[in-house]
């Protein structure tokens, strides 16, 4: 499916429903959605969050065409990172990017800073 354009994986996703049925699920007009599918308009992010909620699907699949695949430790990194305090993440990042030369110096700076406000 990488090879279709965002409008036909917008058209492939609404399947057989009735673009009028499609249209009011996600609050867009018929001659909208028809752009869309046509390729004649990209949707805005708005539609894309609404059709990811609706089906799903990964922002990176419905814009890109595919997903981005984790291995089974980057996904616990992610579920444990998405679990602690603001505290832990800080340091984490810090961990990570703090050898990192490139790292933005503001976001090193505000990592500091919550730091020291502890």
């Amino acid at each position: 499916m990488k090879d279709l354009t965002l409008g036909q994986r917008i058209l492939e996703i609404r399947g057989k429903t009735s673009r009028k049925v499609f249209c009011d699920e996600m609050e867009i007009g018929t001659a909208t959605l028809q752009r869309y599918e046509s390729d004649e308009r990209s949707p805005d992010l708005d539609f894309l969050i609404k059709l990811q909620n609706k089906t799903g699907l990964s922002l990176d699949y419905l814009v890109h065409g595919e997903e981005i695949q984790l291995n089974t430790d980057e996904a616990l990194v992610i579920e444990k990172y998405r679990n602690v305090d603001e505290q832990t993440k800080n340091k984490v990042l810090l961990t990570l990017m703090g050898s990192d030369m490139s790292f933005n110096s503001n976001i090193q700076n505000s990592v500091v800073n919550s730091f020291n406000q502890s």
